[in-house]
């Protein structure tokens, strides 16, 4: 029995019962050592019936900060950031990993890198550019040690950000880079290697991607890593649909989905079914498309970008039948050009044939095969 405690149980109860109904929180229980905080969770778990209690060692993030220990506090946000992407936004994961990378760029710029990484990746995800850029910018100041095998990724998270302002020409090099530096064993961590896949996507070097993205699956399947094999299939499945592999991109989404949802990654889940969304209005499925759609516009506060994405393939769909009301439709969903026209440009010589004025010859800042502004969305 625990006495004197009235006030402290009656705020986990009210947390408890929250959680009962479905509604998030937390609760910061500090003190003393010796003062009973572990008696205390411990009473709030015996009375959580049929409810799964979880346990772990943590930092207190106030005490750590008191100490001077910078890196601490930045590991400490970092886990906060990455919590906040399934119960806040990625727009919060994005600010919070940023705020952690910025305590330590200078003392421990590799660590800093990896946060980086987080922000823009999540930025991306919350469609909020202006976290993007300033990402962006604090890797331009990070200073690796000579022959570091992060450069690479940060010389093409530095063209990722160069690529959604537009500045293609800046931004092909780099990217590709990376690409090529997993391709040949330079990076092998999983995160980079998932990286390189996206940019080889964006880039249009879709051989390349899918080349890097099966060899990964394959990877983490040998070693029973599969909590990490839905991120993978999401830009493989990307690859498969821009290379024509329908059927290939539907085994990818199916078995992504089913794992997601078996382990509890919502998010994912929805990210997944957005892309089966514009699968299904490719091949015409429109039933299809339409219900994926609904489910994954559900989330558009939240994520906007998958939101986009679904918006994008119902856009597509209406394009088979009224041209005008497709259309707009579509540019509601993206921003910049028409990623069709950008595609044809490098991928096709019988529409410019056809219609030379409505196309122009790629110079030398515009890469053939490039996907543009359509991809980065």
């Amino acid at each position: 029995m625990l006495m004197g405690r009235r006030l402290e149980r009656g705020r986990l109860g009210v947390l408890l019962a929250e959680a009962r109904e479905g509604r998030s929180g937390a609760l910061v229980v500090r003190g003393e050592a010796g003062v009973g905080k572990s008696a205390l969770l411990e009473d709030l778990a015996s009375v959580a019936d049929g409810m799964g209690v979880l346990r772990g060692a943590g930092i207190e993030t106030e005490a750590a900060a008191l100490t001077g220990r910078a890196a601490v506090v930045a590991e400490a946000t970092y886990v906060r950031a990455q919590v906040a992407y399934e119960s806040t936004s990625p727009a919060a994961d994005a600010a919070l990993a940023l705020e952690g990378a910025m305590l330590i760029i200078g003392s421990h710029p590799e660590r800093a890198v990896s946060m980086l990484t987080e922000a823009v990746w999540a930025a991306r995800d919350a469609c909020a550019h202006d976290l993007v850029k300033e990402a962006v910018a604090q890797l331009e100041t990070v200073r690796l040690p000579s022959g570091a095998a992060l450069t690479p990724v940060v010389a093409a998270l530095i063209g990722y950000g160069r690529h959604a302002d537009g500045d293609f020409g800046a931004a092909v090099v780099p990217m590709r880079a990376l690409v090529e530096a997993v391709r040949t064993g330079t990076v092998q961590d999983f995160v980079e290697r998932v990286i390189a896949g996206f940019m080889g996507l964006l880039t249009a070097d879709d051989v390349a991607a899918t080349d890097v993205l099966e060899s990964l699956a394959a990877d983490v399947r040998a070693d029973g890593s599969l909590g990490w094999l839905p991120y993978v299939l999401e830009p493989l499945a990307i690859g498969r649909l821009l290379r024509g592999d329908f059927r290939g991109a539907q085994a990818d989404l199916a078995q992504g989905i089913s794992l997601a949802s078996d382990i509890g990654m919502d998010m994912q889940v929805t990210v997944l079914k957005a892309i089966a969304a514009w699968l299904a209005a490719v091949i015409g499925d429109a039933a299809e498309c339409r219900a994926l759609a609904g489910e994954v516009r559900e989330h558009a506060a939240l994520h906007p970008t998958n939101a986009a994405l679904a918006s994008w393939g119902v856009g597509l769909l209406d394009l088979r039948g009224t041209f005008r009301a497709g259309a707009r439709r579509v540019r509601g969903s993206m921003r910049g050009p028409c990623p069709a026209r950008s595609a044809h440009q490098g991928r096709t010589g019988s529409r410019r044939s056809r219609h030379p004025h409505r196309t122009r010859r790629p110079g030398p800042t515009t890469p053939a095969g490039l996907g543009g502004v359509g991809r980065a969305q």
